[in-house]
């Protein structure tokens, strides 16, 4: 006898069955393979479900619901829910929070009408149920950041503002001073403080895309933080430039005439004027039609 068939004998009791624990199959069927038996029979039923359901529900009628319970359960599968088109309020502005009582009223009325069924209804209505907490939750998460971010936000504003006001300086400065000695010596420690803001922007890493998030920040939180306090380059810059400013109120026409008889002079010896003329310095209407042009 071969060692297979030795080994077959030993798996088996006295009665030719395999013993506890082996398998006369190993391997197994494979999954999802239907045997000979029941692919025939699936193929019957297949083809004669018109003429059994017709029998069922005949039987049916007469006081005799099993059979038509059991060819229903094999012919037709088990009903899953179907999807349901449903447009929850605001659903026309994408950008908008859903609106959830109205959205729980829409349900409710489908549910009652019979447009879905409860189980549609109680998913739909959990399904908005967290939509709604996670959108809040998104809200509270961004509120929280932007009081984090508004104090760095309102400290960068507040060095460009003090760049942009030494940039305007440095030309008062390069017209009045020509004229006056007395317009660059005050012009002078606020262009020095305006350097420093740009140096501190430049370690910041300043870049266009920075200040425009800074500036939508700001035009959606245009007040500053509870507390906040000035940048100190700001609050040395602002007693500097207000007295720049005072200065050029009282002495305006007179620095106005010696800028005017300075470049007469200059276009009487047909010297051409190298100082770029200061907004600030223009005439009146010069100064009005600027603005309007720029607004």
């Amino acid at each position: 006898m071969s060692d297979n068939s030795t080994d077959s004998e030993g798996r088996r009791d006295e009665r030719g069955r395999f013993v506890k624990g082996y398998s006369g199959n190993p391997a197994g069927k494979p999954a999802g393979i239907m045997n000979e038996a029941t692919r025939i029979a699936a193929a019957l039923l297949t083809g004669s479900a018109p003429v059994l359901v017709s029998k069922a529900i005949e039987l049916a009628l007469l006081g005799k619901p099993g059979p038509l319970k059991y060819c229903l359960d094999r012919i037709i599968a088990p009903q899953k829910d179907q999807p349901v088109v449903f447009e929850p309020a605001g659903a026309d502005n994408p950008g908008d929070p859903p609106d959830l009582p109205g959205a729980m009223t829409l349900i409710a009325a489908g549910a009652a009408e019979g447009t879905i069924n409860p189980s549609q209804a109680a998913t739909l209505c959990q399904a908005f149920a967290e939509h709604a907490r996670a959108t809040e939750t998104r809200a509270r998460t961004k509120a929280q950041q932007a009081v984090a971010e508004a104090p760095a936000i309102w400290s960068r504003m507040q060095l460009r503002a003090c760049v942009a006001l030494a940039d305007g300086v440095r030309e008062i400065s390069d017209e009045g001073g020509e004229v006056t000695p007395y317009v660059r010596d005050l012009c002078a420690p606020i262009l020095r403080v305006g350097m420093r803001a740009l140096m501190q922007l430049v370690r910041i890493g300043d870049h266009d895309d920075l200040i425009l998030a800074d500036e939508a920040f700001i035009a959606q939180h245009p007040e500053a933080p509870e507390g906040h306090l000035n940048h100190p380059l700001a609050s040395e810059m602002l007693p500097l430039y207000r007295e720049l400013e005072s200065y050029l109120d009282r002495n305006m026409d007179s620095l106005e005439a010696k800028i005017e008889e300075r470049f007469a002079a200059r276009q009487a010896a047909g010297e051409p004027d190298p100082i770029y003329r200061s907004w600030v310095f223009q005439p009146l209407e010069l100064r009005a039609a600027r603005f309007a042009n720029s607004t």
